[in-house]
């Protein structure tokens, strides 16, 4: 019967060192997947750094086009002897400024909410990254706990199994 009572001694050793270690191998995945949403997060707000980049050069190109627009026209009526500043010249141009002022509204304002998106998306990863290594911590600190009570768990249905423990399976000889 001590025989018995020694294998379950050590059973409980070992399942204690496996929830050890069981607990220490997902503490380290939660931290891997807390550092990898903490890198797309950083991506996302790259991302949007990126696309007002973008959203500022496509504003330039529609102004530098609008500039063109307006020298050219600018040119023709000259070359024509037509007096700019005003009549039918002047108001062509206001109207091709105003259509190049709604483009450049709509490229900003689009670029921004592109970017306002991608920043949302960099926000969850990063509230996402601080639940996972909240996880980590957790299962880091829950590991040793589990093993202990394991541990306490086997060390008492060894002593129950002793001669003469109250409630014992084993009766003295």
């Amino acid at each position: 019967m001590e025989g018995v009572g020694l294998i379950a001694a050590v059973a409980s050793i070992a399942n204690a060192g496996l929830s050890m270690l069981q607990a220490n191998q997902q503490a380290g995945q939660a931290q891997i997947a807390s550092q990898m949403a903490a890198i797309q997060a950083r991506q996302g707000e790259l991302q949007a750094r990126s696309i007002e980049q973008q959203g500022e050069a496509t504003a330039l190109d529609v102004r530098e086009s609008l500039l063109r627009t307006l020298s050219a026209q600018q040119a023709r009526y000259s070359a024509a002897g037509i007096v700019l500043g005003e009549g039918t010249p002047a108001s062509l141009e206001d109207e091709v400024s105003a259509e190049a002022e709604r483009q450049l509204g709509t490229v900003r304002t689009n670029a921004g909410l592109s970017a306002a998106s991608a920043r949302i998306g960099g926000a969850n990863q990063a509230a996402r990254s601080s639940l996972l290594a909240d996880q980590s911590r957790f299962e880091a600190l829950s590991g040793p706990i589990r093993g202990g009570l394991a541990l306490a768990d086997g060390y008492l249905r060894f002593q129950a199994r002793q001669p003469g423990a109250r409630g014992s399976v084993v009766t003295p000889e």
